[in-house]
């Protein structure tokens, strides 16, 4: 990509991971932070879980909500993605923290889905529809396999837009 067509791209980002429970959106969101965590990154903001941040984040059982700044840029996870008031409160908080790329994940229709599609709107963030990888075989460490190709090609986004 060109300097001149990645200017033309949207400055700010909300990224769903769109699927049904138990697809995989969470551990790829893990994964994820656990690639960022890899980088020199400047500043973590943790706001759950509430401790150092884990470097074995993608072992971790609970859901995560972190900002990870890179080059001075503050990108965002939140995988609490299934009751509609938590997508309601963490997205606009890490909105109003200048997060210029915000991962979520949430559920394929309904209301939390509703509620990602508001906050982008109102917030004048584009929304970029995804969908964890997934397979028809029940294979747990398919499943793995799938959901860490996936959070690389997420950090492929974020190296795109030049956050690494």
């Amino acid at each position: 990509m060109t300097k001149q067509e990645r200017g033309k791209l949207p400055e700010k980002f909300i990224v769903c991971l769109c699927n049904k429970s138990n697809s995989g959106k969470t551990q790829t969101l893990r994964n994820l932070a656990g690639i960022l965590l890899s980088k020199p990154y400047e500043c973590v903001d943790w706001f759950k879980p509430e401790e150092n941040p884990p470097r074995d984040v993608c072992e971790r059982p609970w859901d995560i909500i972190v900002e990870i700044v890179l080059k001075g840029k503050r990108c965002g996870i939140c995988t609490r993605g299934d009751v509609t008031e938590e997508i309601k409160r963490d997205l606009p908080k890490m909105i109003k923290n200048n997060c210029k790329i915000i991962f979520c994940a949430c559920r394929s229709r309904g209301t939390t889905a509703n509620a990602v599609i508001k906050i982008a709107k109102d917030s004048k963030y584009t929304l970029v529809w995804t969908a964890p990888y997934t397979d028809n075989s029940n294979n747990k460490t398919l499943q793995e396999v799938l959901n860490r190709k996936k959070a690389e090609d997420l950090w492929g986004f974020i190296e795109l837009h030049r956050l690494d």
